[in-house]
């Protein structure tokens, strides 16, 4: 039978109780291979082996021998073993690693929120006494509830910025109630959604009527932050991002759950050659856009050479924007935007207009390059959204 990566392996701790149960017998290996009734250098050496936990799956037999030749049980070794059995089953484990796996996709925040979501869930059942979901299931709503922290960040990043403008005082007690007020209006529009009109028309009014009886805001800033809301909600379902899920599935736990045990994870050589690879892979990428910077100085004649480093910043930026979404992506442009109006960029003298023609070449052409890259040495690279690599 195929051994899993977190199935039990015979460890040293295991074998040095052995070594000091057969001491306390006072008996040499060479005594214990007698009492064993398996005499013979072959089976002293395996005893010097067993004790040293070098011997990952001795078989049941050979314990129980070994015990009774001592004149000890399996209560020497119980306290050892019920640490093994109780942790987590080898598919919790698994399930543990999918879950870091596909949160890799999304940033820190949303990671944290999703692991801690799914701890918070597994211990709510257990304490509950219900037996763990499938591990599809629970695959499949953690990766629903990844989506929805995504969601809730980039309302929460728009919140930041607009509830200055609700024309209310900004203290701490309006500033939560305009983002609960908003974050319940968005979880309305999109759980209704495939709702009738009417049924979405009742709870926005009831969440309204709600928040204006609790007297804390003026209506004007209850129905200018619900309009952002809804702004960010229908954004989101033109982008198409309303229905993103994190790439995983159930496949992947299964092969998750089934990778052998290894002795050593990734030996030595394996890591020089990652390293190797990574090396390659990181001085191609700089080739590229190096080869990116050497067109854009053709726009850059009646600049001076002082500010070119500037420029070359916002040519690397727009490169990494290119490794994450097409340069047609609303997305591409909105970053590529950002970019070239950064407030310290303009400070330091970057001219917009001639940043924007820098990023009109650099779009397309880095996209162009980019392709030639060779394989990331990780055997994944975070793809783009929209399916392009």
């Amino acid at each position: 039978m195929k051994r899993v990566r977190d199935g039990f392996v015979f460890p040293p701790e295991l074998g040095k109780r052995l070594k000091a149960v057969r001491r306390r017998a006072g008996l040499t290996q060479f005594g214990l291979a007698r009492a064993m009734g398996r005499p013979g250098q072959g089976t002293r050496a395996f005893l010097s082996h067993l004790e040293q936990g070098d011997i990952r799956y001795p078989s049941l037999g050979v314990i129980v021998d070994y015990l009774r030749a001592c004149g000890a049980s399996f209560k020497d070794l119980g306290d050892i073993l019920d640490k093994f059995t109780g942790q987590p089953a080898v598919v919790e484990q698994a399930h543990g690693r999918a879950l870091v796996k596909m949160t890799e996709q999304l940033p820190a925040k949303v990671a944290r929120q999703v692991v801690r979501a799914e701890a918070s869930l597994a211990r709510a059942d257990k304490k509950q006494g219900k037996p763990p979901p499938d591990p599809a299931k629970r695959l499949a709503r953690a990766r629903r509830n990844a989506a929805a922290a995504f969601r809730r960040q980039v309302l929460e990043k728009v919140l930041n910025r607009e509830v200055n403008n609700a024309g209310v005082k900004p203290t701490m007690t309006a500033v939560s109630y305009l983002k609960t007020h908003a974050h319940k209006v968005f979880r309305i529009l999109y759980r209704t959604r495939r709702s009738k009109p009417v049924r979405r028309e009742e709870l926005l009014q009831a969440a309204e009527a709600w928040m204006v009886s609790m007297k804390v805001l003026p209506l004007s800033a209850i129905q200018y932050i619900a309009g952002i809301a809804q702004a960010v909600f229908e954004r989101l379902e033109r982008s198409g991002d309303l229905d993103w899920l994190p790439d995983w599935t159930v496949d992947d736990l299964d092969t998750v759950l089934l990778t052998p045990q290894r002795r050593r994870e990734l030996k030595e050589e394996q890591r020089d050659q990652f390293r190797q690879s990574l090396a390659e892979y990181t001085k191609a990428r700089e080739a590229l856009v190096e080869q990116v910077w050497q067109e854009v100085l053709s726009l850059l004649e009646q600049v001076p050479k002082a500010r070119h480093n500037l420029y070359r910043a916002v040519a690397r930026e727009l490169c990494g924007i290119v490794d994450r979404f097409a340069p047609s992506d609303p997305r591409a442009q909105q970053q590529a935007g950002a970019c070239i109006s950064r407030a310290d960029y303009v400070r330091l003298g970057l001219d917009r207009a001639i940043a924007r023609r820098v990023a009109e070449l650099v779009l397309p052409r880095y996209d162009e390059l980019r392709n030639s890259l060779p394989a990331h040495p990780s055997g994944w690279f975070r793809p783009r959204r929209d399916g392009q690599n």
